[in-house]
């Protein structure tokens, strides 16, 4: 009835069904009874009475506690309560300043992965960003620049999705021609290139839902001659970045651990294609390091290796080899690394481990898969794992990968990043020269779907 416009109708029924709430009624299940009924007023016009009763459903949502199944419970709650409260500040059009940022506050008050609790949380937030909250029936998208945050309206999950589809189908084969009619639909649809982007920047995007599939350095400029790639550096953040968070991570003295595995009867198992590049580009990269400052381990010594768990005294971990993700399941994404029948290792364990890595780079197929199963969940789940146990930034593709080109990827990161640039400026300039330079890895299939992800957090 709410979504018809029969509001009166509908606040009869949600006042029926809050009357058969007893004291023994979860607090998900009055929560969402209250919140659909506060989103009725709100489509009838009772704007302060629907801003004050979110603010209530809000305060009896429970504090997070990740050791728990809270979410399964107020996941989507939580979700559906932001998505209300921006429904209702963007009301009458986009917002800016001071209510653009309380409407952000709010949001991070509400969804644990958005925490903004850093050590100094009175900075400003960092210039520019971009940050997205996918909805069910609107989405949203704040943009941080010097002339100020802004909070506008963008279209509903499934709209998005269905705007992305077709592109990634483009770019996610080589080969492949890129329907730019598709490619500007996006575009337009994920609210176009942020304003005051220049390549003394790095542009820090926080994707939500759908959106974490999405290849940010393919996308073009309204001016249809370029690529976002050719704008500046990209940072993908799981949450809000502040001006105190630490930049992406630059070259700094300490250990390589550097690891390959060809996988070879394990990969055949698996129904992969057998690697015939990794164990090389470990290394190769394990060669770019003074002798007695690196360690290497191919085939079934990596795996033996990362199980010891001794890793704290690595500055950075380079891993090439096969992942295994599964789309039922974020948590059992897994890397293969050697024929060890322990092994796989998968993102639960790699989530215990203790780091200290300034840098992981994952040359390995869709380590930073960027599916989702539920809006806003179980996405990057490998790169998220390594974040979670320490590490300040991980590289690593969302797709799967060409052998070769994942090696020649790897040496010129290692090339830039050695000399000085940060990771997201390394694998910027990786990305060019892969793009820019040879006819084979032209196509946006070798280059675009590399990240660089980090966490407020570390």
């Amino acid at each position: 009835y709410s979504r018809e416009g029969r509001f009166d109708e509908a606040l009869y029924i949600l006042s029926e069904a809050r009357l058969l709430c007893t004291p023994w009624s979860t607090r998900a299940l009055v929560g969402r009874i209250e919140l659909e009924t506060d989103k009725a007023r709100a489509g009838m016009g009772r704007r302060d009475e629907a801003r004050k009763a979110y603010n209530a459903v809000r305060s009896a949502l429970p504090v997070y506690d990740s050791t728990t199944n809270e979410e399964d419970y107020y996941g989507d709650l939580r979700r559906n309560l932001v998505e209300a409260d921006l429904s209702l500040a963007t009301l009458d059009g986009p917002i800016a300043g001071n209510d653009a940022v309380e409407a952000l506050n709010r949001a991070c008050d509400i969804l644990p992965d958005w925490s903004l609790d850093v050590d100094a949380p009175h900075l400003p937030l960092h210039k520019p960003q971009i940050v997205y909250f996918c909805g069910e029936k609107v989405s949203f998208r704040w943009d941080v620049s010097m002339a100020g945050p802004t909070l506008r309206r963008l279209p509903g999950e499934q709209e998005l999705s269905e705007s992305l589809a077709p592109v990634m189908a483009d770019l996610g084969r080589p080969g492949r021609p890129i329907v730019e009619s598709e490619m500007i639909s996006l575009i337009n649809a994920l609210g176009g290139t942020p304003a005051g982007w220049n390549e003394q920047e790095n542009l820090v995007v926080v994707p939500d839902g759908v959106l974490h599939a999405v290849p940010w350095a393919a996308l073009r400029l309204e001016t249809g001659d370029a690529d976002w790639l050719d704008r500046g550096s990209i940072l993908v953040s799981e949450a809000p970045a502040r001006d105190s968070d630490s930049p992406a991570a630059s070259r700094t003295s300490g250990r390589l651990l550097a690891l390959g595995a060809n996988n070879d009867s394990r990969a055949d198992a698996a129904g992969l294609s057998i690697l015939r590049h990794a164990e090389r580009e470990a290394r190769e990269i394990h060669s770019l390091w003074p002798a007695g400052e690196a360690d290497l381990f191919v085939g079934t010594d990596g795996g033996e290796r990362l199980r010891s768990r001794d890793l704290s005294a690595y500055d950075v971990i380079h891993v090439a080899s096969h992942a295994k993700i599964y789309s039922g399941s974020s948590k059992r994404a897994s890397l293969l690394l050697g024929d060890d029948e322990r092994l796989p290792l998968d993102a639960g364990e790699i989530r215990d481990f203790d780091l200290n890595a300034r840098l992981v780079f994952l040359s390995c197929c869709e380590a930073a898969d960027g599916s989702t199963i539920n809006a806003g969940r179980a996405r990057a789940e490998l790169a998220r794992s390594f974040l979670y146990a320490g590490a300040q930034t991980v590289v690593a593709p969302s797709l799967m990968i060409d052998d070769e080109a994942a090696r020649l990827m790897a040496g010129r990161f290692y090339d830039h990043w050695l000399s000085g640039a940060s990771a997201t400026d390394a694998l910027r300039a990786a990305q060019r020269s892969l793009r820019d330079e040879d006819p084979r890895w032209a196509h946006p299939f070798y280059w675009a779907f590399y990240l660089a992800l980090s966490s407020p957090r570390r």
